[in-house]
Formats: structure tokens, sequence, C-alpha cells
């Protein structure tokens, strides 16, 4: 009979089950739990997530490093939301970030780099950190990071502005001046760029 590590159990459904603690960054106990269908397995997850892989040696500043995440992202991606990438990469983030490297990068560097752009609207705002969280995202998914440093940040939730809809009258007032396409628009809600593909 095989005798388990006293922190596995098996569970009623059949899996096994480890919880060890760690502390985080901010020093505060985690409890991790690992799940899977074997004891064996459960074995091999955990020396996994205790022993995480070594970081590879990187000597990229974050500038060359955005602009090679950018041509990796660019057979994935609209050339529209390329472009627009590309406009946040130049216009925000490399002319107060571009030289930091990219191991060396912090949360607190980033938001100040968020602050200083509050004259700018939310949703600008949120587009910026978007495009930077998913760079530093693909950083730790290559190891060239241990650690993201957006993910401790949490940006206010956008709110949603109410919709305007024009009454009976105006609507029939565009009506008369209006051509076959703002009809179309109007009555089943299709985007300029859907209206322009009809054939």
């Amino acid at each position: 009979m095989r005798h388990y590590r006293k922190k596995i159990n098996k569970r009623e459904i059949g899996r096994f089950n480890e919880r060890y603690t760690k502390n985080s960054i901010d020093g505060k106990i985690q409890y991790v739990h690992i799940y899977a269908m074997s004891y064996d397995e459960v074995i091999k997850k955990s020396f996994e997530s205790r022993n995480p892989p070594l970081v590879s040696p990187s000597h990229k500043n974050l500038k060359e490093f955005l602009f090679c995440w950018l041509n990796h992202m660019s057979s994935s991606i609209k050339e529209s939301t390329l472009m627009l990438y590309q406009n946040i990469i130049e216009t925000h983030l490399i002319p107060t970030l571009g030289k930091t490297k990219l191991q060396k990068l912090t949360s607190l560097q980033i938001i100040a780099l968020l602050n200083n752009k509050k004259h700018l609207s939310p949703k600008t705002i949120h587009n910026i950190f978007n495009v930077l969280n998913g760079a530093l995202s693909h950083a730790k998914e290559e190891n060239i990071i241990a650690v993201n440093p957006c993910k401790t940040i949490k940006l206010p939730k956008l709110s949603q502005k109410p919709i305007e809809i024009f009454t009976i009258k105006q609507q029939k007032k565009i009506e008369s001046k209006c051509d076959i396409g703002v009809l179309i628009c109007l009555y089943t809600g299709l985007r300029i760029g859907e209206i322009c593909a009809l054939k």
C-alpha cells in the first residue's frame, strides 16, 4: 500500500490535492492548491510550482522588447489593431519607459506613467495599460521576466455612458433626407464598415 505525503489528500471525486503555503510579494501568506488525477502527477506539478523555471538572461530595454513583441503579434491581429498598438507604444510607452531595462521595470514606474496620463480619457489610459500588460504577459510566458509588474495594478472600471437614441420625430426627419446606406444603418444597427462591405 502506498504511503501518501501528509499534505496530499485523495478527494471523493477521485482527484488528488496538495496544499502548501508561500509568501507573496507583500509578505502575506498565500495558499497554493495543486490538483491532479494521480498521486504522481500531483508530486510533479507541486515540484514545478515550487521550482519555477529560471528566467532567461535578457539585456533588452523596454523599447527593444516592445518592438519585438509587436512584430510577433503582427501575424495574429488586424492591421488596424496593430497600428493602434504601435501608436500607443511610440506615443505613450517609449518616451517615458523605453530605456528602462525590461527585467528592472516595476509596478511603481507603471503607476507613475498612468498617473501622468490623467489628462487623457479613461478609455485611452486603459488601452495604454492593456498594451503594456499584454506585452509583459508575453515576456513572462517566455521566461524573460519572473513577474509581470502589471499584475498588481488595478485600474478603475470604465463607466458606461448612457446611450442616446433618436426620437421618432428625429428619425422621420433623417429618413426624409438620407440615402439607402443610412436607412440600413437605422433599421439594422450595422456599423459603417459593415454597411460598406455589403454587396
